[in-house]
């Protein structure tokens, strides 16, 4: 019988002198499954920026066992044409393009996280109603998430789409946030 617990299992740290019991939160567990139960939320667009953050992101994935839910946030077209005028044909050509642009990123760091061993439990796309990180700060509180793993650049052109969230996810989240830099890889 496995459990859950809501801290971060440390794969390098074991708890003295307690065989079987989980090294995170200390409750007994059967022999060959001392890891807790951990829901990861991997939270991807199509910048560079996100995809380097796959492969650190992976490793505490891999180490930890967790179940990981691979998502792309389609952000509202407001955000990106408040001043213009556009035709509805034309705005649904936008969001289209956007969408697949969020669908091949899922689709690239699903690929890349299930080479690497990681357990996908699901993938998807979402549509922010408001901001990005409104719709991840949902997501996360609805799905029971435990961690959430998004990289971030420092340029104009991110912030005005993941990484303009990133504060707000980390400020509002229900649970820890990971932020991989692309200038620290």
């Amino acid at each position: 019988m496995t459990h859950s617990c809501s801290a971060l299992p440390r794969p390098d740290k074991k708890v003295p002198g307690a065989a079987g019991a989980c090294f995170c939160c200390r409750k007994a567990s059967l022999p060959g499954e001392s890891e807790c139960l951990v829901k990861i939320l991997f939270v991807v667009d199509a910048s560079p920026y996100t995809m380097r953050a796959l492969s650190p992101g992976a490793k505490i994935c891999f180490e930890t066992g967790a179940a990981v839910d691979v998502v792309g946030v389609v952000p509202a077209l407001s955000a990106f044409m408040e001043d213009y005028e556009i035709s509805p044909a034309r705005r649904d050509r936008h969001l289209l393009g956007i969408e697949n642009l969020a669908k091949k990123a899922v689709e690239a760091a699903k690929t890349f996280l299930a080479e690497k061993g990681v357990n996908i439990a699901s993938t998807c796309t979402i549509q922010a109603g408001g901001s990005i990180g409104d719709a991840v700060v949902e997501y996360a509180l609805q799905e029971a998430v435990n961690l959430i793993i998004l990289g971030t650049g420092t340029d104009k052109a991110v912030r005005a789409g993941l990484g303009g969230a990133v504060a707000q996810i980390a400020r509002e989240s229900p649970c820890s946030v990971m932020v991989i830099k692309s200038s620290d890889l």
